[in-house]
């Protein structure tokens, strides 16, 4: 037990995320419970390709998609949560997912940085920034800033959630249309 909390404390930006997810999921959970909702649909039902960004992604199937030029934007049942993919910001992946955070982040009041961690989405490097912050309702929100590397041009995927939405229910969902995204080159 020792080495595990000696590790916890050898990674706070880890264990950040770790305690925001914990939060996430255990509010997520109530909702899921009084919406009825078992968490065990299908992943992954639909492949929703978009030529004009250049990739795709799968989608569960009672998630909507809709496309506007390069961009992809994925709601789930109740609109609990929300994903939007594009074309991102060009450059080295640790500037480009900063600019990002930034340009997600000045949509909302009280912003506040919950945690960086370097990924991989497929192949491919990614930058994932956790954030919170207020609506224009005043309703709190949890969001990433997910940057994926690729050249010429990054990818950028922002993911929104209610504070009080069920993280059992939404996250699953979330990782895995983020984890099925895919350039097309």
């Amino acid at each position: 037990m020792n080495t595990f909390l000696s590790r916890l404390r050898e990674r706070p930006v880890l264990t950040s995320i770790a305690a925001v997810a914990l939060v996430l999921a255990a509010g997520l959970a109530i909702t899921a419970w009084t919406l009825g909702g078992s968490g065990d649909d299908d992943f992954g039902s639909e492949k929703v390709v978009n030529t004009a960004g250049g990739y795709q992604i799968m989608v569960p199937g009672d998630w909507k998609a809709s496309q506007q030029g390069p961009t992809t934007t994925v709601t789930s049942p109740g609109k609990h949560a929300a994903l939007t993919a594009s074309t991102g910001n060009p450059g080295p992946l640790h500037e480009a997912g900063a600019l990002f955070f930034q340009q997600v982040g000045r949509h909302y009041k009280d912003v506040k940085l919950t945690g960086v961690q370097g990924e991989k989405v497929g192949p491919r490097p990614a930058l994932v920034y956790g954030g919170t912050g207020l609506n224009d309702k005043n309703v709190r929100v949890n969001f990433l800033a997910i940057t994926i590397e690729a050249q010429p041009v990054n990818y950028a995927v922002s993911v929104f959630t209610a504070a009080d939405s069920d993280a059992q229910q939404v996250l699953p969902r979330v990782n895995n249309i983020v984890d099925t995204f895919r350039t097309l080159q």
